[in-house]
């Protein structure tokens, strides 16, 4: 990345909404977990979820993540 490169969130188009997510694992405890957050074209909180995965990879609770966060979005009609 080039120095002063300025990294920040970037609205979706109109009638868009983006789900930002993420997923962890912390192997010594055993226990794994994801979370995201869904927000509109204008940048405002629209749904944001958060799940215990139990024990699993990391790359695991980065696809869980992914996934629970493509179902919300479908429960919730984006």
């Amino acid at each position: 990345m080039p120095s002063g490169s300025i990294i920040g969130w970037k609205f979706p188009p109109i009638g868009w909404v983006k789900c930002n997510v993420d997923g962890s694992c912390r192997r010594l405890e055993h226990s794994a977990g994801c979370g995201g957050v869904c927000r509109d074209a204008q940048g405002k909180w629209v749904n944001c979820f958060a799940r215990k995965l139990g024990y699993c990879s990391s790359m695991k609770a980065e696809i869980l993540a992914i996934y629970t966060g493509l179902a919300e979005a479908w429960r919730f009609g984006f």
